[in-house]
């Protein structure tokens, strides 16, 4: 075989692109018109290959020289290639199609054939209920899901619990458990699987996750059908229609042939020209497009060797990206017969050096297995075509290809086909990006407007070369199609918010200036209005805005300038474009013609115009809403029959996620008049508090609380509303480092934002009790918390037991959260203290400094049972002190004392 280079002016003009590939940076060289999406979508391709690359000083990393030495010796191995000589052709004949970006080379879809099923048989019904099957499970799984975490976090509260593991599973004692629990129950799930989850948390295991099955819900039934079982009184519709409502997408093909072609189709090596890449100034270049269609030939049937492929029929999937712009390139309309004329040209001189290749490495290793078993129903529907007199049309493209099917044929009659099916129109969306975003086979353009990228990665729109070339041809200026599309990147001049329209709402020649550079570099108009630009000053004194307004999202300072949304919308597409050139004044209508959007009936007749040249035919896509009535989709499968189409894909579009039932309200069954029974009423008022901070008074009550935590100081300091709530705290700690003060000091700030702002004291305390860090230890100077397993322990238990009554948060044994610790003993617990029996001075409670003296200084309190046994103390009687007022006044002895003041009465009464 000759392959001819397929280059002639020279290499490429590349440049070295940032890139982030598997987490990190990337340098590559990259042609200079390559922007990143498509270099990203390129090496997904070339790596799901199994191409190594690497190689940073080579364009595109090396993979293009990688893979062509890939093809050359496995093509030398097969007999595909003669010689060294020829395999060297080819080689850098691949190299420079990749490096331009002519091609695209992919790997199969899938590693066998899509089995096809008759629509009529057995095997459909038992597919369709393995799919129903799959879609239950799919359905039911987020509800597993919410059920598996709810008795995860049961788990998770015992299992992270630190303390006595009896207390640990019992929700009476375990806070977090309780809470883990009621959510578990209030989504139905029973006491039963909650206890359940609690054993598995105390041996310290999780629960188990949930099976992982195969679930296929987007792979399409293939299936046979014929045309006229697809009406809507048909059996074959009345199939389709239970298939797709049941979440699947059907894949009916019309005839055997099409169906055969399609299942081989989808593990066929995969390769794609860009159209537009050989529309020149001067027409399109055929011999290099001839070159390019004979190396991927070839280079596809190396591949099916590669990959060990018995497919009979040695299918390959040959297709063309950006058909569509390579006619608006021809100055054709998409829906014109001249356009549909031309497209047909262009797959025919595709199909004819597809053949020709192929029936030449035919004569070298032997045509396919299935080309012996009987004529082929492809080759004799290109025969019947090219016999007609009409032919392909005139021109030179229709010429070339007619010639060249001719040949083909005749090569093919002498030494049979090397592939029985070439050409394929198919969508492919990761080909697709990996040539600039062009869609496949017969989809409509993409529009007159493209990004383009800089060195920098910076973006920005730009007209298309093919609509450049389009109006050119068609004789319209392409400066106005650029203005109306794209924009004039400036205010002045526009009917609706020009210049004077500003100044009459206030705005000054400074600000004005300011909103036209921000529109010059790129800003849009919601930025170039915004504060940033224009000032908070200007906003405030000039506009009025408030200061609130001004730091909201969504700030319009245009409408409250007084401007209309129409007038905004004006602007907008006088300083950014409409976009598109389809409504665009200034053209005419022969230009507006090349953008008019792609119908269905366009679409139907481009494929039926291109039938008799594609070997698998694109299938014509019906999707139908979700909620489309039997009705619906058998007019539509109907309709999509009887157009001509080769084959139909039908779905129907699954339930929206943000779904919302329209219920009707929830009816409240009432007892029958003779089982209410009376009960007593409980009213419960309920207060919902904002999230606004709720500031403490200046003047503020509290205690201060000093420590000894493992030997450290810490000085806790309270601060409560007049209602006794806690509000604040502060922590004090000595001779540590001045970063840890700092954190904690900062942490007390944090938790006392929290409690001002609503976050209820529990909360914190369930968080931070049983923090287990250093200091720790033994805790001296508090009568309730003896020992903590951290500072935050003990702050947090302090807090606990004072301003919740979290008695089970207080020890009286110093080591009892030591792992090592033997505790003090019975006797030493229960050893009676001197002073529980005496009465307390209010003034050891009571600040007088707060009250600045209002209180009595006659107050005591005075204890009802004693701490050691719980039965009620005998008090001595006691009088009151003339000499300082408590009631202290006791019988010692034969004299009385006062205990307060230590003043015997008879010298208070006698000074």
């Amino acid at each position: 075989m000759r392959f001819d280079p397929v280059l002639d002016d020279g290499p490429i003009p590349t440049a070295a692109r940032s890139i982030e590939r598997d987490g990190r940076l990337c340098q590559i060289l990259a042609p200079l018109d390559w922007t990143t999406a498509r270099l990203d979508a390129w090496l997904d391709i070339v790596q799901a290959m199994g191409l190594a690359g690497g190689k940073l000083a080579h364009v595109l990393d090396g993979y293009p020289q990688e893979y062509a030495l890939k093809l050359a010796t496995a093509g030398l191995e097969q007999g595909v290639l003669c010689d060294a000589t020829e395999a060297e052709g080819f080689r850098l004949a691949v190299i420079a199609a990749l490096e331009a970006g002519l091609m695209v080379m992919a790997a199969p879809r899938r590693q066998a054939p899509t089995p096809v099923i008759n629509l009529d048989s057995a095997a459909f019904e038992a597919r369709v209920s393995g799919l129903r099957h799959e879609r239950q499970q799919i359905t039911l799984r987020p509800v597993l899901e919410m059920a598996t975490r709810r008795l995860q976090s049961v788990c998770d509260a015992v299992r992270r619990c630190e303390g006595d593991r009896t207390a640990c599973a019992d929700p009476l004692e375990n806070p977090a458990l309780a809470r883990a629990a009621w959510e578990a129950r209030d989504i139905g799930l029973t006491d039963k699987a909650i206890a359940a989850a609690i054993e598995i948390g105390a041996g310290g295991g999780d629960m188990p996750g949930l099976p992982n099955p195969i679930l296929t819900p987007g792979a399409p039934i293939l299936v046979f059908a014929e045309r006229a079982q697809f009406t809507e009184t048909g059996p074959g519709a009345q199939r389709a229609v239970e298939t797709v409502r049941n979440g699947s997408t059907l894949l009916a093909a019309l005839s055997q042939d099409d169906a055969c072609a399609l299942g081989a189709e989808s593990s066929a090596p995969r390769a794609c020209l860009l159209a537009t890449a050989f529309e020149t100034v001067v027409g399109f270049d055929i011999e290099r497009f001839e070159a390019c269609l004979a190396v991927v030939t070839a280079a596809c049937e190396i591949e099916l060797g590669i990959n060990g492929s018995t497919d009979p029929t040695r299918t390959l999937s040959l297709g063309l990206a950006g058909v569509a712009d390579w006619l608006v390139s021809r100055g054709l309309a998409y829906g014109s017969k001249e356009g549909q004329a031309a497209a047909t040209a262009l797959l025919a001189l595709t199909t004819a050096s597809a053949l020709a290749a192929s029936a030449e490495i035919a004569a070298r290793i032997g045509p396919a297995p299935a080309f012996t078993a009987g004529p082929d129903q492809y080759l004799e529907r290109i025969a019947a075509q090219i016999r007609q007199e009409d032919n392909l049309g005139e021109g030179i493209l229709p010429r070339r290809a007619h010639a060249g099917l001719v040949a083909a044929l005749r090569a093919a009659a002498a030494s049979g086909m090397r592939n029985l099916r070439l050409t394929s129109l198919i969508e492919d969306r990761e080909i697709s990006l990996s040539l600039g975003g062009q869609p496949l086979g017969i989809a409509q353009s993409p529009g007159a407007v493209t990004i383009a990228e800089g060195e920098d990665g910076e973006t920005w729109r730009v007209l298309s070369e093919a609509a450049i070339r389009g109006l050119g041809l068609v004789g319209d200026d392409v400066d106005v199609a650029r203005v109306w599309a794209l924009g004039r990147r400036t205010l002045e001049g526009s009917p609706a918010l020009g210049h004077p329209a500003l100044r009459a709402a206030g705005f000054t020649s400074h600000e004005i200036d300011a909103v036209e550079r921000a529109l010059a570099s790129g800003a849009d108009l919601d930025e170039a209005f915004g504060p940033t630009v224009l000032g908070d000053g200007f906003l405030r004194d000039v506009l009025g805005a408030t200061t609130n307004q001004i730091g909201a999202l969504g700030f319009d300072a245009l409408a409250l300038a007084g401007f209309s949304s129409d007038a905004v919308a004006q602007a907008r597409a006088y300083a950014f474009g409409h976009g598109t050139l389809q409504d665009a004044v200034g053209l005419s209508a022969s230009a507006k013609n090349l953008f008019d959007p792609t119908t269905a009936s366009d679409l139907i007749a481009m494929q039926c115009a291109l039938a008799p040249f594609v070997c698998t035919p694109a299938p014509l896509r019906v999707a139908m809403e979700h909620g489309a009535s039997e009705t619906e989709v058998l007019s539509a499968i109907a309709l999509a029959a009887a157009s001509g189409a080769r084959a139909i894909e039908l779905s129907v579009a699954a339930t929206d996620g943000a779904l919302v039932l329209n219920l009707p309200p929830k009816r409240i069954e009432m007892p029958p008049a003779q089982a209410v029974v009376e009960r007593e009423t409980i009213v419960e008022r309920i207060i919902e508090r904002d999230a606004t901070r709720r500031k403490l008074p200046d003047r503020r009550k509290g205690y201060i609380q000093k420590a000894a935590v493992g030997g450290h100081k810490v000085y806790l300091h309270t601060g409560e509303y007049d209602d006794g709530e806690l509000g604040e705290i502060f922590i004090d700690m000595h001779k540590e480092g001045a970063a840890f003060r700092s954190l904690m000091n900062n942490f007390a700030i944090a938790v006392s934002l929290g409690l001002q702002h609503g976050v209820p004291l529990d909360e914190f305390v369930d968080a931070f009790v049983f923090t287990r860090f250093d200091p720790s230890g033994p805790v001296t100077g508090n009568d309730q918390v003896r020992s903590a397993t951290s500072i935050l322990d003990y702050v947090f238990r302090e807090l606990g037991v004072s301003y919740l009554g979290r008695h089970d948060l207080a020890n009286a044994d110093p080591d009892a959260l030591n792992a090592d610790g033997i505790g003090r003993g019975k006797a030493d617990e229960t050893a009676p203290n001197p002073l529980d029996d005496e009465p307390l001075p209010a003034s050891k409670f009571i600040s007088r400094g707060f009250s600045r003296g209002a209180s009595a200084d006659n107050l005591v309190f005075l204890p009802f049972t004693s701490k050691g046994t719980g039965e009620t103390s005998v008090w001595p009687a006691a009088d009151i002190c003339a000499a300082c007022g408590d009631l202290a006044v006791v019988k010692k002895g034969q004299s009385l004392i006062c205990q307060t003041c230590g003043i015997r009465a008879d010298q208070a009464q006698n000074p």
